[in-house]
């Protein structure tokens, strides 16, 4: 894999948020998170050279994980019955979160302008790859102020997270629309820091993790698929992207933290890896779908980018890796 050098143009925007984001993560992310006495067991199946930013990733149904990366507008693939990470697509934008839908086709949620430069809020669209890894551009989404975390809602239809703009949006593939689903102060940022951020189902709620409340918020859905009252479901839980068990514990990536949290119904979230396992910068988590990892999530991140204040010369490979948590996730899609 040919290595590639940092866009200075994107580390300088990249710089431009760390300090404040540091600033809210580092007094409102689990400041009373207890240590687990024994890290869970962990490999990294794949590393990618210093300045990667590796942001969100999901499963197909042929046990491939497609990856994004923002520093270098690309999608990766990790074929498990291969044990191999490749480069799969390229895109004209920063992309950062990714869905598939029944059919195979693969949406992406992307800046066509750096993160931290002028504009880039204003600068939001969505990508179409298909099985191939053609890509092409789907439609602008001019309302939107910063597209994040995905989720599969049902065949054609996903919510997406606005991180800056307190939004959940419900994107109709068939239809090419994008519109509100649910907005609530609950959702929304309070300063630099994202707000809504991650967002997955779980029996009849969506749940979404808000990093700068420090909190998951709890959307209920009615039979129609229309959101209903919002609340806070755990409070003191700040994070970047999290994946749901079948038993509904939670498994958090605590991004400027550099450790992963479990996260059960009652109690404190529990540390359950840190730079020990390789999960520095980690950003988004997935559980295994493959009959050889159900019981495994896969954890990605950017390998300390934000930590190193743009500095290229601190940045660690960004890594994936795998944690074993001895149960299943909770999957709507099949």
């Amino acid at each position: 894999m040919r290595i590639r050098k940092v866009r200075p143009l994107l580390i300088a925007g990249i710089l431009s948020l760390i300090i404040s984001f540091v600033l809210v993560g580092a007094k409102n992310c689990f400041s009373e998170a207890g240590k687990s006495p024994k890290l869970y067991h962990s490999e990294i199946v794949a590393s990618l050279p210093p300045g990667t930013w590796l942001e969100n990733l999901i499963w197909d149904n042929q046990g491939n994980l497609y990856i994004t990366d923002v520093t270098h507008k690309a999608i990766f693939r990790y074929s498990y019955a291969n044990n191999s990470l490749s480069e799969f697509s390229k895109i004209g934008g920063h992309p950062f979160g990714i869905a598939i839908d029944d059919d195979g086709t693969i949406y992406v949620g992307a800046l066509k302008i750096a993160p931290g430069q002028p504009g880039s809020m204003d600068s939001n669209v969505i990508y179409k790859i298909d099985k191939q890894g053609y890509s092409s551009l789907f439609i602008e989404a001019p309302k939107a102020r910063g597209l994040n975390g995905w989720t599969y809602f049902k065949p054609g239809v996903f919510l997406i997270c606005d991180s800056w703009a307190g939004v959940i949006w419900e994107l109709d593939v068939k239809k090419s629309t994008i519109t509100e689903w649910a907005k609530h102060p609950l959702l929304a940022t309070k300063g630099m820091a994202p707000g809504a951020n991650g967002i997955k189902l779980y029996k009849n709620f969506a749940l979404v993790s808000n990093s700068s409340q420090a909190s998951i918020v709890r959307i209920a859905i009615d039979e129609g698929g229309n959101s209903l009252n919002t609340e806070v479901y755990k409070e003191n839980a700040c994070r970047d992207d999290f994946c749901i068990s079948e038993n509904g514990n939670i498994y958090a990536t605590g991004r400027s933290k550099n450790v992963v949290y479990l996260v059960k119904e009652t109690g404190k979230p529990e540390i359950i890896a840190d730079e020990e396992n390789g999960v520095k910068g980690n950003t988004a988590a997935v559980f295994g779908r493959n009959e050889g990892d159900a019981e495994w999530i896969y954890v990605i991140g950017d390998g300390g980018l934000w930590d190193a204040g743009g500095d290229p010369s601190k940045m660690k490979p960004a890594t994936l890796v795998k944690i074993y948590v001895g149960e299943k996730g909770y999957f709507t899609q099949k």
